[in-house]
């Protein structure tokens, strides 16, 4: 993977995580504008961020697979 497109991914990642507990938080709809905006955000951001764990174990998963390809046993 571009190493920008990666460092692109793990930031929306933390900003997830982020938004995830300032959404969480007990006074998070004190100010219903900020409220929306944020769980907008989230909404926008959500389906990349679900998929990118994935791409990971699937990159993991590949170069484990060619390691064994190029094993003689």
């Amino acid at each position: 993977m571009n190493p920008r497109l990666r460092t692109k991914l793990e930031n929306l990642s933390d900003r997830s995580n982020e938004l995830e507990a300032r959404l969480g938080a007990e006074d998070a709809t004190r100010d219903m504008t900020l409220w929306r905006k944020l769980t907008l955000e989230h909404a926008e951001i959500g389906t990349v961020v679900a998929l990118y764990p994935a791409w990971c174990q699937f990159e993991k998963d590949s170069a484990n697979a060619h390691e064994l390809l190029s094993d003689p046993e």
